[in-house]
């Protein structure tokens, strides 16, 4: 980001940090996990040499985000934790319900999906709290993924994608709401596919039923 060279350019640190604070930010919202752990790394680097802790624990929290999209849920897990532990030290919340939400998925990766749901409720809990809002929309839209993953009903996941969609809307994010209507729509494809392939094979089952009265050779190829 241009913002980061200006500041690099002046050699001021906390305007350093705090632009790439925000270019780490915009990379996460925008998934663009590579440039996010880039930039995060930076900052913990930075922040730790300096002593300034606070900086390191935004790294911290960004850096366990990228992790999360480059498929490393057991790295992210750790910086996560490190973090949210750095934070309680300070006395920190700000970023509180993104850090479970993607602390949510990594469990998820991990197989640990109860735990990961658990991570969301409490994600939600943290957005009523303190009003930090302009995640919720990717918390609901994780929460129906999750939810799918687990194999609960169309409706409960359906549920959870519009209510994504709503809140998106309403804080005015086209982007979330984009990305949380097209797993909305996605998820119900899917559903529509399963479905059809579910009454075409129940078809396909029921015609070699009846093939013995309909091909004089006999159905022993058909069923082997």
């Amino acid at each position: 980001m241009r913002a980061e060279e200006l500041a690099g350019d002046l050699k001021h640190l906390s305007t350093t940090l705090y632009s790439a604070l925000w270019s780490a930010f915009t990379s996460i919202v925008r998934q663009e996990w590579e440039k996010a752990h880039a930039t995060a790394s930076r900052m913990i680097a930075e922040a730790e040499q300096h002593s300034m802790a606070l900086w390191s624990v935004f790294g911290r929290h960004l850096l366990g985000c990228a992790l999360v999209g480059l498929d490393q849920p057991e790295g992210a897990l750790v910086e996560l934790e490190r973090g949210r532990e750095e934070a309680a030290s300070l006395e920190h919340r700000i970023l509180r319900p993104m850090t479970l939400s993607f602390e949510a998925q990594a469990l998820a990766a991990l197989g640990r999906h109860d735990d990961g749901l658990k991570r969301l409720k409490q994600a939600l809990r943290f957005v009523e709290e303190t009003q930090e809002r302009w995640g919720e929309p990717d918390i609901q839209r994780v929460t129906g993924l999750m939810m799918l993953e687990q194999g609960r009903s169309r409706e409960a996941c359906d549920a959870a994608f519009r209510r994504a969609v709503e809140a998106a809307t309403t804080q005015g994010s086209k982007l979330l709401a984009l990305r949380a209507e097209d797993t909305r729509v996605g998820h119900n494809a899917a559903q529509e596919r399963c479905i059809t392939l579910a009454g075409q094979e129940a078809r396909n089952r029921a015609l070699i039923v009846t093939l013995p009265e309909q091909f004089p050779f006999g159905t022993g190829d058909v069923h082997a």
